[in-house]
Parts: C-alpha cells; sequence; structure tokens
C-alpha cells in the first residue's frame, strides 16, 4: 500500500500569501498535481493537519475547490491552525467520525493497512494533547479483535524531532501514554 502524506497546508483565505511571502494554494496545487501524477499511484492521501491557517470556512472552501483534481481517495486530521467544526463541515467525507464525538478520532477499513486518524488538537493552543477520552478510544480500537496491521496519523509529533521550534510544541500532554498503548500492538 502506498500513502502520500502532505501536512501544513496553512492556505489563507483568498490565497494570503503565509508569512507575505510563501503560496500556500499555489504549492497545494503543485502537491496535488505531483500527487495526481506519480507512478505508482498512492492508494491514499493523508492530509495531516494545518490545513488552514486560521481554521475559517473560506480557506477550507479554497482547500476544497484546490482537491476536486485530487482523484485518490483522502483524509484529514486536523492541526493547531485548524478548527475542527468548520474542517467537518468543509470535508465530511474525509473526516468521518462516528456519533457525536468532540474529537475527528476515526478509522478507516477500506485498505490492506487500517488508517487511525488521532486528533491531538488543543484548540487556540500550538502544542498537542491526548486526553483520558482519546487514549481510551485509541486503546479500544486497537483491541477491537480485528488484528490487521495499522498506522496512526495524526499532526502533532509524539516524539522530539530535533527542529526546536516544533519540539516546542509537540505532543505533550498524553505522549507517554501513546507510547504504552502502541507499543504493545505490532
Amino acid at each position: 500500500m502506498l500513502i502520500a502524506q502532505l501536512t501544513d497546508l496553512h492556505i489563507g483565505a483568498g490565497r494570503r500569501l503565509a508569512y507575505r511571502k510563501v503560496d500556500t494554494a499555489g504549492a497545494l496545487e503543485k502537491a496535488v498535481a505531483h500527487v495526481t501524477a506519480m507512478v505508482p499511484r498512492p492508494d491514499v492521501v493523508l492530509f495531516t493537519g494545518d490545513i488552514g491557517d486560521l481554521g475559517s470556512r473560506d480557506e477550507y472552501a479554497l482547500v476544497a475547490e484546490i482537491l476536486t483534481k485530487l482523484t485518490i481517495p483522502y483524509f484529514m486530521v486536523p492541526g493547531n491552525h485548524d478548527r475542527r467544526g468548520p474542517l467537518r463541515a468543509a470535508f465530511p467525507d474525509a473526516t468521518p467520525v462516528k456519533g457525536t464525538t468532540a474529537f475527528v478520532n476515526y478509522v478507516v477499513d477500506d485498505f490492506p493497512l487500517r488508517l487511525i486518524a488521532l486528533d491531538t488538537l488543543d484548540e487556540g493552543r500550538p502544542g498537542g494533547v491526548l486526553g483520558k477520552a482519546q487514549l481510551d478510544w485509541l486503546r479500544d480500537v486497537l483491541l477491537d479483535g480485528t488484528g490487521r496491521d495499522c498506522a496512526i496519523f495524526m499532526h502533532h509529533p509524539p516524539i522530539r524531532t530535533g527542529i526546536a521550534h516544533m519540539d516546542a510544541q509537540n505532543l505533550g500532554a498524553g505522549a507517554d501514554e501513546l507510547a504504552a498503548i502502541v507499543s504493545v500492538h505490532r
């Protein structure tokens, strides 16, 4: 199975440049063209957060417009620049949450590898968290008896990356518990 991962799009409404100089919408268009032309072709694209820069409907509308050219199935999790409600409203098929949970946690069983989306967003703060409810959810998913190989995708790194400004806002609360949960599964 081939997975393409795109992260930290930081799309601004009206094609606003990030940091007044980076054309993130243009970069996403180029990334979509590249991924679509890949041989072999990816089975799925995972967008791992910071889809928008401020989490606004206008930003997500622009992303949706650009993604109409992406003919490969895709899924998303929020990053610290996103807002759950507008993200889910704009991309219901790419955030297929079951039930009324507050988090964008879900499982995709349509591929040889089980994909587990894990929402690490602590809305309004740069760093990520995994609370008890999310960790319990993940534990239950991994113990549900399917025994399938899994890939967990999320925004905040659960480890130190060596990139100082990223390590200052990686996954804080819940990182040790996450490690304990996944260490007992293949």
